[in-house]
């Protein structure tokens, strides 16, 4: 019983090594827009929980899950098909978006109008 368990951990750690990376750095971005949404909210003097808090842990758990099923999806039915592309590009747009909002909150700046200026501002250049 032990072994054929062993077996199906080794198989499943093996399977997933190539989403390891993105799930790290999907944690990275959860744990970047938690802190700057902390402290937007230290800023607001609005009261933080840790029911709050636990949302992180959360969407970390939410976020690997559908990693991990984007890429068995796009492995075992689609490969040709960047399923889990999709699905990582989404996560990480939303995080960003959400921590450029912490940020405009901190700084009373809009960073992404500022972005988007600066792209303009160099596309014409060319």
């Amino acid at each position: 019983m032990i072994t054929w368990a062993k077996s199906i951990a080794i198989t499943s750690v093996a399977f997933f090594a190539p989403v390891y990376a993105i799930i790290g750095t999907t944690v990275v971005f959860v744990l970047l827009d938690t802190i700057t949404g902390i402290l937007l909210a230290l800023k607001l003097k609005k009261r933080i929980t840790s029911r709050k808090l636990s949302r992180a842990v959360a969407k970390m758990l939410v976020y690997s899950l559908t990693i991990c099923l984007a890429f068995a999806l796009q492995k075992v039915f689609a490969p040709e098909f960047p399923i889990q592309n999709m699905a990582t590009s989404l996560i990480g747009l939303s995080e960003v978006l959400s921590i450029l909002e912490n940020l405009n909150g901190l700084s009373h700046t809009k960073i992404l109008d500022r972005i988007i200026d600066a792209l303009k501002k160099n596309d014409d250049k060319e």
